[in-house]
């Protein structure tokens, strides 16, 4: 996929549809898959092959129709390689630079998904016309300065600047009430709604 050029330029074709969206559609089914990975990995409910820790994070996949973007499948990603020294490291100067401070270990901050993950879900996509348009990923701690944990941090924004999709955030920090928006590319001035639909 193309990527957008910096702010406030216009986005080059590829990706203009995308960042002209103006709304997310997503069905009820599919944000029930996105809250249950959310939900198993707070509970510490590990799947086969999963990194053992309390972070979500995934893809979604759908279809311009109109202005809209209509949500054909959530993909959770099993692997985060944050954890290994050879592919953590670019990571560790990000988190250390733009981290907020929090209860979370510094080393334990950020998700790096394994490309081979990625590209199976890029490679599902082609086959049947849909587009990787997001990323999810969850917020659990809440912040005094931040107490719904719901928009996009600082490090967040940084990771997010010329990928190209939009960037959902899943707040965890109350699970009987979760709490998702979604930013493009990060950037908080960057929001549309997302419509639940049947």
């Amino acid at each position: 996929m193309n990527r957008p050029p910096p702010r406030g330029e216009t986005p080059r074709r590829g990706s203009r549809e995308l960042y002209e969206a103006t709304q997310i559609e997503l069905p009820h089914a599919h944000l029930q898959v996105l809250l249950r990975h959310a939900r198993r990995k707070l509970e510490g409910r590990w799947v086969s092959g999963e990194t053992r820790e309390h972070q979500a994070f995934g893809l979604l996949a759908g279809r311009m129709t109109g202005t809209a973007i209509r949500t054909s499948g959530v993909f959770p990603l099993l692997r985060n390689l944050r954890g290994d020294p050879r592919a953590g490291a670019d990571l560790d100067a990000a988190v250390r630079a733009l981290a907020t401070p929090s209860r979370t270990p510094l080393r334990r901050r950020g998700w790096l998904a394994d490309s081979r993950e990625i590209f199976a879900v890029y490679r599902r996509c082609e086959v049947v016309g849909d587009l990787v348009y997001g990323s999810y990923h969850m917020h659990k701690v809440s912040w005094k300065h931040d107490p719904l944990r719901d928009t996009p941090t600082p490090l967040d924004n940084a990771l997010g600047v010329n990928q190209g999709i939009w960037m959902l955030i899943v707040s965890m920090v109350d699970p009987h009430q979760p709490r998702l928006r979604a930013f493009f590319e990060g950037d908080k001035d960057r929001e549309v709604p997302i419509a639940i639909t049947e």
